[in-house]
């Protein structure tokens, strides 16, 4: 009898071992973080020492989803109900994702957050629907014009092009034929040579000349004066002004290398050129502006990413922990700012790592500048936007026809 009641409490004491043990693990939580930056798997690390060091039984584990993969892969993880915990993803991209509910919203969050001034106003207003807020900036990405001051310098002038009119006469001065062979081989500007640097760059133009592509509603608003005249300004840059060859529509042309080499004076560029600059052209004086504007009031695209909670997360309260510890000041500086990333909080611009680098600063001014067009259609507008604007500078189509058949592509596709 001894033995049975011996084995009932060892029987007992066994389960009780195993149910603790199952409470332990149920009670553990794994976040699984995406992001296309691989700078994030610094943040998930120092984030998972933290967790130990509180003794909070919560990890973070991290992918880095491929650019090119980033809609397709979470697509396809929303349809399997495998999506990531958090998602670190191209800002551009969440209006549509926003219309499929692939995101919690963390409007509550935000507004408890001492630093919540400090973040580009302009990005989130990308996350924003019905009132609430689904995600907020990270990683951050700003148009510019990058300005060789040696050779405006030269050529007589004290200071970037900020009207068209400036971006005319400089672009015209420093374009010249400096060896003599009959050939120009230094270009006082150029044009782009993709979909996504139309966008990125050229709408800034159309942004400062008082139009947009797209307006409330997803209504197309890109046949417009604004427009032809954006247009007109690019068309005459190659063949009235000629400050810019006609190449520089070109997939293959490369305009970093041309601005390194002194070939090109006014490059487009933005905050992701200045640590590269630093190693590749150390010698050259360069000045980081707005794109010129022909109204006086200037924009930048405010690209990057946007973090956010996706609705299949299984712990909320988690999720959340790692966005707010991951736009902390020790992250962010010792990660991001250690590498020159643009930061997403203008409080953190005055540190150690920026003071080292203070181009870096300029980015504080270019910063409330940002707007981002805001459209679950985006990614259907590229191929019509390079195809009609090409075809406008090679004179293949005139002005007004590129625009209004433009537009109207435009429109068709978003429709499709």
């Amino acid at each position: 009898m001894k033995k049975i009641i011996i084995a009932v409490v060892l029987l007992s004491l066994t389960c009780a071992l195993f149910a603790n043990g199952g409470a332990d693990k149920a009670d553990s939580v794994e976040l699984r973080i995406w992001n296309r930056n691989a700078l994030m798997e610094g943040v998930v690390k120092m984030f998972n020492d933290q967790m130990e060091a509180e003794g909070k039984d919560v990890r973070a584990v991290f992918e880095v989803i491929p650019y090119d993969q980033q809609v397709p892969k979470f697509m396809a993880a929303l349809s399997s109900n495998t999506a990531p915990d958090v998602y670190s993803l191209d800002l551009v991209q969440y209006p549509y994702f926003l219309e499929q509910d692939a995101f919690a919203p963390i409007t509550k969050q935000y507004e408890s957050l001492s630093f919540k001034d400090a973040l580009p106003q302009g990005n989130i207003d990308v996350a924003r629907k019905d009132g609430e807020v689904y995600a907020l900036p990270y990683e951050l990405d700003l148009s510019t014009l990058l300005v060789n001051m040696d050779i405006l310098r030269e050529a007589g002038y004290d200071k970037p092009p900020a009207t068209w009119e400036e971006y005319i006469e400089i672009g015209m001065a420093v374009t010249k034929d400096t060896d003599g062979d009959g050939n120009i081989d230094q270009w006082g500007s150029h044009l782009l040579n993709s979909a996504g640097g139309n966008m990125f760059w050229g709408l800034p133009y159309l942004w400062g000349n008082g139009g947009a592509m797209i307006g409330p509603g997803e209504k197309v608003t890109y046949d417009s004066k604004a427009t032809r005249e954006v247009y007109q300004l690019w068309y005459d840059m190659v063949h009235t002004y000629k400050m810019a060859p006609e190449s520089s529509i070109q997939s293959d042309f490369n305009a970093y290398n041309m601005f390194i080499s002194g070939k090109l004076v006014m490059y487009h560029g933005g905050n992701f050129n200045l640590t590269s600059l630093r190693t590749d052209a150390p010698e050259i004086d360069y000045e980081i502006v707005p794109i010129p504007s022909n109204t006086g009031r200037h924009y930048t695209f405010g690209g990057g990413n946007l973090i956010g909670i996706t609705s299949q997360s299984k712990d909320f309260d988690a999720a959340w922990s790692f966005i707010e510890y991951a736009l902390s000041e020790e992250p962010l500086v010792e990660v991001y700012a250690k590498d020159y990333g643009l930061l997403p909080r203008t409080d953190l611009f005055d540190n150690k790592y920026y003071r080292e680098l203070p181009r870096m600063m300029a980015f504080v001014d270019i910063l409330p500048m940002a707007k981002t067009p805001i459209s679950k259609n985006y990614n259907k507008i590229y191929d019509p936007l390079l195809y009609y604007i090409n075809s406008s500078i090679r004179g293949e189509l005139s002005v007004d026809e590129a625009v209004t058949q433009g537009a109207r592509a435009i429109a068709e596709a978003m429709e499709d």
